[in-house]
Formats: C-alpha cells, structure tokens, sequence
C-alpha cells in the first residue's frame, strides 16, 4: 500500500531529486511550489507526511506549519522540515511547531529514506503546551534548548501579568515560573493563578535562584507541583517535567468524589494563606508598592483580618513579656 508525501519547496530541481531518491519506496510522491498551494493542496490530499522547506517566497515554512496543525483537515498530517536552515534555533523552531523530525541540506540519500521511513512509523505524536514565565530572556532559549526533543510546545512570557494573560488564554498543560521577578513576583503569580478557576487546575513548576528552604515551602504550599532550582541539569530538568505530566495523567484516571469536586471550589478556609489565594491583582500591586522584591504574604483584607491579627498578637505578647 503507497503512502502519500506531499512535498512543498520553491526549488523544483529539487523536487525532481526527491523523487529520485525515493523511487524505490512504496510512496506517492505530490508536489506543491509554495506556501499556499501546499496548505491548499494539504487541504485536499491528506497526505501521510509532509515534506516542507522553510525559506519560500511569500510564506515561509514555519508559518505553512502552524496553519497546517491548527486546521483539523491537516492537524495528524505528519510534517518533516527538509531545508537549508540549519541553525540550532531553527531547528528548535521547527521542533516546536510539532515537526517530528528537521532534516538539513545538504542530505544523504540513504539517511533521507531512513528518517522518512522512521516518521511514516511513528504515530500520531500528542503535544503538550508549556508556559515559561521568566523575566530573564536568555533562560527561555536555554529550557527550549533542553526541551527539544520532548513532545512539547513552549510558550514564553516575561513578566507575571502576562503570564496570568497568557496562562488565562492558552491554558497550557504546565507552568514553568520564576520567583524574583519586578512588578509582581512569582509566589503572587501562582497565588492567582490558583484562585482564578479557570487557571486553577495548570500544573506549575517553580523554576528558580531563589533556594532557601523558606522559597521552597512557600512554592510548595502554594500548590506547585515541584520546585527546581537554578542552576539545574539539563536531564534532571527533563526528568522532572515528563514527571509532572505523568502525574497528571495518573490522577486524571482517579475517579473524583462529588464531595472532592465540590471542596476543589469551595475553598471555605478561613487562614492568611486562604484570603491571599483570593486576592485581586490591584491588591497583590497596592501590597507590594512598598518593596516589590518582597516575597511574603500580603496582609491579607476583608473580615477576617482582625481575627488574624489578633491571633498574631496573642502569640507576640509571651515573648514580649519576656
């Protein structure tokens, strides 16, 4: 039985040197000179695999691949960058973008039929989203960097507010997040990020300098699922993240009680910890107006607040006896 490849390149000499090459396979072997007509012609087709150039006039290969995975007619077509563009960014893009492999020309014939043929085994591969949320740049490429071989999309934000956008709109699998960060700080990102219920059930990985035992039981207590810090290895990284998932798919397979459900949004606690999860973004800025780098809990407002600081004071008043 012949699968179908569909080859989208601007360059028809090579077209012809592809169909050379792979002659002897059992494949049938379409071509399309640019962007659009290979999206149209993907449209129609549905071929097993798609070879795709990245450097066409008009419409580069990178753009033809996200239209391709997010139309449902073109989503499972599995897509192998054949291209000049070889740098290691480019590959990670590519990557990225759900490629299952990224092949560089110059190429060897026997390993092209190989890895077509390796591709056209594999199946359907499923991609998780992963948000970072980091302030520094340069850590961004340097996760993706790590991250590239595992099925995974990487998405990026530098600051905690357009994390919480981010996260509200993409809703990614896991959070990666940072704690030192201006403005708003990591610990106050989770906190709303926990209170809103449409963000609530994300993963978070805090991934972070900052390494006291303090930062860690603080990141803990608010519901991250691990805590890594910085510097870290690469496969420890690696190790820690599949982790995540795989506890995510394990308790998703536990059935939850009604009772459960219902306790997961109701959130009837009546401790400091409970009023900050339930703070405003306006509040968690008025509270950090004075020292942004600060990472404590806020005071928290609202009716219970007396009882907290009554509480406290009762505690502080044997010592000060002393």
């Amino acid at each position: 039985m012949h699968q179908t490849v569909l080859l989208i390149d601007d360059s028809k000499p090579i077209h012809q040197l592809i169909k050379t090459h792979l002659e002897d396979e059992p494949l049938t072997v379409h071509s399309a000179y640019d962007g659009p007509s290979g999206l149209a012609l993907a449209a129609s087709l549905k071929p097993d695999l798609i070879l795709l150039d990245v450097d066409m006039p008009g419409m580069n290969g990178y753009d033809v691949c996200r239209l391709l995975k997010i139309d449902p007619a073109t989503a499972e077509s599995r897509v192998v960058f054949l291209t000049a563009s070889g740098s290691i960014d480019e590959k990670i893009c590519g990557l990225d973008l759900q490629a299952v492999d990224y092949i560089t020309k110059p190429f060897d014939p026997t390993e092209l039929r190989a890895r077509i043929r390796s591709a056209l085994r594999k199946g359907p591969q499923v991609y998780q989203t992963v948000l970072m949320v980091d302030d520094f740049k340069p850590i961004h490429q340097l996760v993706k960097t790590h991250l590239a071989e595992e099925p995974l999309v990487i998405h990026s934000a530098y600051d905690g507010p357009s994390g919480l956008a981010t996260a509200t709109s993409l809703h990614p699998d896991l959070i990666l997040l940072d704690v030192d960060m201006p403005g708003m700080n990591g610990f106050d990102v989770c906190r709303l990020l926990k209170a809103n219920r449409s963000t609530a059930d994300i993963r978070i990985i805090f991934l972070t300098a900052a390494s006291s035992i303090d930062d860690k039981v603080c990141g803990l207590e608010l519901q991250a699922v691990d805590y890594i810090t910085k510097p870290f290895d690469p496969e420890e990284l690696r190790a820690r993240v599949r982790a995540a998932f795989r506890t995510k798919l394990l308790l998703g397979l536990l059935p939850k009680s009604e009772a459960q459900a219902n306790a997961d949004l109701r959130d009837q606690g009546t401790g400091v910890r409970s009023l900050n999860a339930r703070m405003s973004i306006a509040q968690l800025t008025l509270a950090r107006a004075a020292n942004p780098w600060n990472r404590r809990p806020p005071v928290p407002t609202g009716s219970v607040t007396q009882s907290v600081v009554v509480s406290t004071r009762s505690q502080e008043q044997p010592a000060s006896a002393h």
